[in-house]
């Protein structure tokens, strides 16, 4: 799975709460966590009523709310019951924090299956802020996967190398690209090239195969460096690939040079 998380800095609570619960219908389900009020109202008026109340030094550039999106692959989603969802949400919520006040649902309406979650930026009925250090995130994101591939391991599409790369925190144009598709091209191309690592044996299949999914590797001074999807590059560290990880081949064919 992947997790991403968009830390919000204004007081847009309704807009987010309406934007997060838009798509959950009777077959679906809604998380609420420290929530007491049983509609959408309610919730709102909870999450802006913890945050007038409790919020002790009030900063203008505070964190009010994360976003926080667990995204799976798409060749799993005949393996994603709302059971599987269900838990897998309890489960994150109980290791990100369950001081917090949370809303999550899932949602359908992209190809791959993703939930969303919504943390209040400081604990219920406490001034204490829910702020993860880097090391925390990458520890969390570890630990949820485990629990993933203990608990499913059908879900083998899902499963990425956490830790690899930098924080998953998203800028505000890749946010708005997330929450319109579900998923950015950059998103998208690191979990396939995350993936296909794992599988393939040699640079030169590991190449092929991302063909197959209109990922180009390109080469500078003889050596590949990143990949091109939809007339963009990323390079391998932004991938999450580190340098020891990086092909060292000269000028294989197949591959388009770019200077």
């Amino acid at each position: 799975m992947i997790i991403k998380i968009k830390s919000i800095k204004k007081r847009d609570f309704g807009r987010l709460v309406r934007y997060v619960i838009k798509d959950s219908e009777s077959q679906s389900f809604i998380l609420r966590h420290n929530l007491k009020g049983n509609k959408m109202t309610d919730w709102i008026a909870e999450f802006e009523q913890n945050e007038n109340e409790y919020r002790g030094h009030k900063r203008k550039n505070a964190t009010i709310l994360t976003h926080e999106i667990m995204s799976f692959a798409k060749e799993d989603n005949q393996h994603l019951s709302l059971k599987i969802l269900k838990d897998l949400a309890h489960r994150y919520i109980e290791l990100r924090g369950k001081e917090a006040i949370v809303l999550a649902t899932p949602h359908f309406d992209q190809a791959h299956t993703h939930i969303h979650f919504l943390f209040s930026g400081i604990q219920y009925k406490s001034s204490s802020s829910m702020r993860m250090s880097r090391t925390q995130f990458k520890d969390l994101k570890q630990t949820i996967q485990q629990y993933q591939m203990d608990r499913y391991p059908l879900l083998t599409h899902s499963i990425v190398w956490h830790g690899k790369g930098k924080k998953e925190i998203v800028n505000d144009k890749e946010y708005r690209v997330i929450t319109r598709h579900g998923e950015s091209d950059k998103q998208k191309v690191k979990r396939i090239v995350s993936e296909l690592k794992e599988a393939t044996m040699s640079d030169e299949e590991l190449y092929e195969k991302l063909r197959q999914h209109d990922i180009i590797p390109y080469t500078r001074s003889g050596k590949t460096v990143g990949v091109i999807y939809n007339q963009r590059k990323y390079r391998w560290r932004v991938l999450g690939v580190k340098a020891k990880e990086r092909s060292q081949a000269r000028s294989q064919k197949g591959i388009e040079k770019h200077r």
